[in-house]
């Protein structure tokens, strides 16, 4: 059980960290910022899917382990089984805030920047403990 939460913890920073070394690459200008600023139609139907794919992934990703498919998935396939689940929730949280990142800083909208915020606090509930681990195997 320590080592699981240790793996699992450990990918949730490199996640963290990843989000950390994207805004220092764009911040620092080694990555150019604004390439998609006037394409009005690609930020309109881009924003609109990232807003659908932001507040559908929080509750999904929150609520993932308390579905009953899953449930019987993790007590079937025990600690393997609970960290795929765990991994998957936390690719729910981290990619979306990732492409929104991305978004914020090619098309220059404030939006983007604000979905990647909230999926960040969000991932205050997920962070992966020892005690966690054992509550949810």
């Amino acid at each position: 059980m320590k080592s699981l939460a240790k793996r699992l913890k450990t990918l949730f920073y490199i996640g963290i960290a990843l989000e950390l070394l994207l805004i220092a690459l764009y911040e620092s200008n080694v990555l150019l910022e604004g390439a998609w600023c006037g394409n009005a139609e690609a930020e309109f139907i881009v924003m609109t899917l990232m807003q659908l794919v932001t507040v559908c992934a929080i509750p999904l990703a929150l609520r993932l382990l308390k579905f009953s498919v899953v449930r019987q998935y993790v007590t079937s396939h025990g600690e393997q089984g609970l960290q795929k689940m765990s991994v998957l929730r936390m690719l729910l949280l981290f990619v979306p805030m990732l492409l929104n990142s991305v978004f914020y800083y090619e098309f220059v909208k404030a939006g983007f920047g604000y979905l990647a915020i909230i999926l960040a606090i969000s991932l205050v509930f997920i962070v992966p403990t020892q005690s966690r681990c054992a509550s949810e195997l």
